[in-house]
């Protein structure tokens, strides 16, 4: 299977939050806020629906796999550090399905999408690891992918 990210599409929701139940049995640090998720994912997958006075969070969700059947995601917000009116694009969630981590190239290509679209749209990627599984092996991949800057 090739790795390919697209943008994700209305048809791939239900998959999406699949994965995202996964992701967050894996790392979730905190409680799941479902009406948060749906808000987050409505104002992503259908940005026509916000009405154009609404200047709140956006973002995207890049996706692999068959429409309607996601085998990997990330999900990218832009936000801006609390002393500063620089946009960044911020790394919410990246996560391969453990049916299709080994003998594809799903993480790498998720995180050289979120390279590409931060060159692309000239701000700069913020990504953190917060994890309690596999936490080194998570940070040996994005060294690979990725020049740190901080730790915590």
């Amino acid at each position: 299977m090739s790795s390919v990210v697209r943008r994700a599409l209305p048809e791939d929701v239900e998959s999406i939050w699949t994965l995202f139940h996964l992701m967050h049995h894996e790392t979730g640090a905190f409680k799941i806020s479902y009406p948060k998720v749906q808000w987050l994912l409505g104002r992503i997958i259908y940005p026509e629906r916000i009405p154009p006075e609404d200047t709140g969070l956006r973002g995207y969700i890049g996706v692999i796999g068959p429409v309607g059947n996601v085998e990997a995601f990330t999900l990218l917000v832009f936000g801006s550090y609390w002393y500063s009116e620089q946009w960044t694009l911020e790394e919410c969630a990246n996560f391969v399905h453990p049916d299709h981590r080994k003998g594809t190239h799903h993480a790498e290509t998720l995180l050289k999408y979120d390279k590409m679209l931060s060159e692309k749209l000239g701000i700069p990627l913020i990504i953190g690891i917060i994890s309690n599984k596999r936490t080194e092996a998570k940070l040996r991949l994005y060294r690979r992918q990725l020049t740190p800057v901080g730790g915590f």
